[in-house]
């Protein structure tokens, strides 16, 4: 158990699904893990087993929260959905691949890698909306949790906005921000601000055929960018 008087929130981005080996964006649709998604879950409560957690915070769509779930029996903890910690809502993306985004959406994409901050997606949201509703949530954990750790399991823009609210970052560089699938960042305190202990972690798939496959995929990260 993490304790030296303050909370530790540790915090994970949910698996990998079969649409992000499609490079399809989910957004707020559901999808279904992958093979290696199953294995990252499995080893990432392998690491927690047995540790105390005071309570464990997921969204709401079922890729977090089949992860959340897992995290709460193998620690004893409580299980809390939020629906602040669900991912950006991107709804005209959500669906299609990225392909079929470059060539029908060509000038929001292209905004969206450049200038995130800027974006309001049509019928969605803006990275200022998730900003505010995320950093509600994670400054409600904080409060609610003066000592002790806590789980939370969420999506890859709500991690990266925790981030650059705990780094005092403009939001236009939210996709500096590397948030890994089933990484865990953690956050010490009872503030955001400054709390940023450790950035999407891999110990919990060191030395196993996930870290592998991460090490082989890392060098094209930046050309694929599927971030949900």
């Amino acid at each position: 158990r993490y304790n030296s008087g303050m909370t530790a929130v540790f915090v994970v981005r949910h698996p990998e699904t079969t649409w992000n080996v499609a490079q399809r964006y989910q957004g707020r649709l559901e999808s279904p893990l992958s093979e290696r998604g199953r294995l990252q879950a499995r080893m990432v409560s392998q690491v927690f087993e047995g540790q105390k957690l005071d309570v464990v915070y997921s969204s709401p769509l079922k890729r977090a929260l089949d992860l959340g779930s897992e995290l709460a029996r193998v620690t004893n903890a409580p299980l809390r959905t939020d629906q602040r910690l669900t991912e950006i809502g991107q709804c005209p993306w959500e669906g299609l691949h990225l392909a079929e985004i470059r060539q029908r959406y060509p000038e929001l994409y292209e905004a969206w890698y450049h200038h995130p901050d800027e974006v309001q997606f049509p019928d969605g949201e803006g990275l200022q909306a998730v900003h505010r509703r995320a950093v509600s949530a994670m400054n409600d954990i904080q409060q609610r949790h003066p000592e002790g750790s806590v789980g939370v399991v969420t999506h890859s823009v709500v991690i990266q906005v925790l981030v650059a609210a705990a780094l005092s970052l403009d939001l236009r560089h939210l996709h500096n921000i590397r948030v890994s699938n089933a990484g865990i960042t953690t956050f010490c305190g009872t503030e955001l601000s400054g709390g940023l202990l450790e950035l999407n972690s891999g110990y919990a798939l060191s030395q196993s055929p996930v870290a592998t496959a991460a090490a082989q995929n890392c060098a094209t990260w930046k050309r694929r960018r599927v971030t949900q």
